[in-house]
């Protein structure tokens, strides 16, 4: 059987205990000394059942405020036209101004033109006026107090959108106050954005119901005769409060989907009887209470804290038998795979590119100075490092998760993201934290000049822990609790409540915090460390400037962990976004000591050998000496040896072996040449 569902949508409903606790603070303190309130509410029409229940609870909040006063001279008057009509609750309005007995008017607005000079005289006569379920925004009211008009709108239309998703030809059964017509402004607001479905044309939608059941229910018939029609809202009751007449039209349309304004007691049972889809509802009888409550503090002197008191809005609608299709948002990472393919493509050529460069030039000079060694040891870990972008890019797009080859794969490929990122981390941080380390050293000797030779082996130790460390750690993780691939249930819903998406992730069977921290922390700890040792090289000066560009690749990793440690877990619930910002981090941590190292040295040996082409030259063709003195050729060449021999000197500094000795020599010579 079908089922009914109720949803309360607080817009802005708290309101109504700020005022029912101002009322109930001022009726302990203040007594009435007999004096008379008249209080008027006048409707728009007396014979609409919605109206009926604004004078309930009208009257409940003039019994009870009576009540605590010990008096019954508190009065709700219900008043207006007996049928809708603007002019006539105009001058309603104007006889009820003009008595001296009135203390104050609560009004729904049939026509703002006629009523807003009224508000304004019945102010300037010191009668405090409220308006409720339509407004008078341009007037001199104290507070609005009802429903969202424009919002009740948007879940009229947000309804037909749930009940026939597929779309399709509609119309809509209005009138012409102001309310009314913001209401029919929301529903165009979320049926224009979802082009299926589409408005009757020719003026016929929206129709004029006049707040009239019989007229409504006339527009209701000519509507449903319109070739093709799918649906029609009316966005106010009108037509259903005529109980039979409503269930009569209902029986010769049943292939329409109905969707109606308000939820009073006739409307909730033709819905149980299976006469409409779904309603929009309003608490009318809040109302009425408040537009009481607040009429009294106005007459007491209690300012009234807020100018609109919002009403909840109700959706109670039939559940069909047979719901939509189910649209399941797997989150599937697609073609953004390809940009993980492309990085890591860019990280394997650069790691080779550079490493085949350190082996052919490993003899010169400047990558003797740097220790092809530790050259080679950065490339390797960017190439490990970025390798691990490769399983980052599998998910079950591609096969079935409940195939068990698919599930080992998928497993295999989570737990070999941890063992490819922190070991390859690791390598490119000990890398340089050991460069940074030898330079320290080789500088805290030279202040004693004395002769030191600083090998590779003397700075790898801390790498060695290092890694041990990372692996330690990673066996035990795949051994106890390794990660495997799961989809889990996302967190949103369609609106029958049917969870639609879910999120394929790496997780362990209980939590991979412990290893996941522990990780982390050794490469942290190893990041600051390198950090410090690259703070105390800082004002080292070589040829190359090493330190510093190192010192660059510190801090710049430094930067994307203090970054990418909230962001990665503020993207966890969005695969696409997570993946991409994994993604990045890794192929920036990859990128960095691979260019400002290997770089700045590339470019200084091209430079070198351009300058060695221009001696020979010069030395091919000989020195002219004239007069004694040495010409301007040969002094260049003189100051291009000794520039080779400093050269020489700070390139020994970058290799681990130094002469302190020299330095002294090479700063006289440097003084003679600036004397000269």
């Amino acid at each position: 059987m079908e089922s009914l569902f109720l949803r309360q949508t607080a817009f802005t409903p708290h309101h109504s205990l700020t005022l029912s606790i101002i009322v109930c603070l001022l009726l302990f303190t203040h007594l009435v000394d007999g004096e008379l309130y008249n209080f008027h509410v006048i409707v728009k029409n007396k014979n609409n059942v919605f109206f009926d229940l604004v004078k309930e609870g009208c009257d409940e909040a003039a019994i009870r405020i009576s009540a605590t006063l010990h008096t019954d001279e508190i009065k709700c008057i219900f008043d207006g036209p007996d049928h809708f009509n603007s002019t006539m609750q105009a001058e309603i309005m104007k006889r009820i101004i003009s008595q001296e007995s009135t203390s104050g008017v609560a009004i729904s607005v049939s026509n703002p033109t006629l009523i807003t000079p009224l508000i304004a005289d019945a102010m300037n006569d010191g009668i405090p006026v409220v308006t409720f379920d339509s407004d008078a925004p341009e007037s001199k009211r104290h507070a609005y107090i009802g429903t969202a008009q424009h919002s009740f709108g948007q879940e009229l239309g947000k309804l037909l959108l749930q009940l026939a998703p597929l779309g399709g030809l509609y119309g809509i059964v209005a009138d012409d106050t102001p309310n009314i017509q913001e209401r029919v402004r929301g529903v165009h607001d979320i049926l224009l954005q979802d082009s299926v479905w589409k408005e009757i044309k020719g003026g016929k939608s929206p129709a004029n119901g006049e707040d009239n059941t019989d007229i409504a229910l006339k527009k209701m018939a000519e509507l449903a005769k319109e070739p093709n029609i799918g649906a029609i809202i009316s966005v106010g009751g009108w037509p259903m409060f005529n109980e039979t007449g409503w269930s009569e039209f209902v029986k010769m349309n049943r292939n329409l989907k109905l969707v109606v304004g308000d939820s009073v007691d006739v409307q909730v049972r033709s819905l149980k009887m299976g006469f409409v889809d779904g309603l929009i509802g309003q608490l009318p009888y809040q109302m009425g209470q408040i537009a009481i409550e607040a009429l009294w503090n106005v007459t007491q002197k209690i300012d009234i804290e807020e100018e609109i008191y919002g009403t909840t809005i109700l959706q109670i609608v039939r559940f069909p038998l047979t719901l939509p299709l189910l649209h399941l948002d797997k989150h599937h990472l697609g073609d953004l795979s390809i940009m993980g393919i492309v990085f890591y493509t860019i990280i394997v050529l650069l790691s080779f590119g550079f490493l085949v460069w350190t082996w052919i030039r490993r003899t010169h000079r400047v990558v003797k100075a740097s220790q092809p060694f530790f050259l080679i040891m950065i490339c390797i870990g960017a190439f490990v490092l970025g390798s691990s972008i490769v399983p980052m890019g599998f998910d079950d797009e591609r096969c079935d998760i409940e195939d068990s080859k698919c599930q080992k794969s998928l497993n295999s490929a989570c737990m070999s993201v941890p063992w490819l990122f922190y070991p390859g981390l690791c390598t490119v941080f000990s890398a340089l934290f050991s460069k940074l380390w030898r330079i320290n050293i080789i500088l805290a000797k030279s202040k004693k000049f004395t002769k030191v030779k600083i090998m590779p082996k003397d700075v790898l130790v801390p790498y060695v822990l290092l890694l041990l460390s990372n692996i330690i750690v990673l066996t035990c993780w795949t051994v106890i609790d390794p990660l495997t691939y799961v989809r889990q249930e996302g967190t949103g819903s369609d609106v029958w409540n049917r969870v639609n998406s879910s999120i394929g992730k790496c997780a362990s069977a209980s939590d991979s915090s412990p290893y996941t921290i522990t990780l982390g922390t050794i490469s942290i700890v190893t990041l600051v460390l390198a950090n410090v040792q690259a703070f105390r090289a800082r004002k080292v000066h070589t040829e190359l400037s090493e330190s510093r560009f190192i010192a660059y690749i510190m801090v710049g990793l430094l930067q994307l962990v203090l970054v990418g440690i909230p962001m990665y877990y503020l993207t966890e619930d969005n695969p696409p976004s997570h993946y991409t910002l994994k993604v990045i981090i890794v192929f920036l941590m990859s990128l960095l000591p691979l260019l400002l190292i290997f770089v700045p040295k590339i470019h200084f040996v091209i430079h070198s050998g351009r300058k060695k082409n221009r001696k020979d030259k010069a030395h091919r063709l000989g020195v002219v000496v004239q007069d004694g003195e040495p010409s301007e050729q040969e002094e260049r060449l003189h100051s291009e040896k000794e520039d080779d021999n400093d050269n020489d000197n700070e390139a020994g500094m970058m290799a681990g072996v130094i002469d302190t000795t020299a330095i002294a020599e090479q700063s006289i010579r440097s003084r003679r040449r600036i004397n000269t």
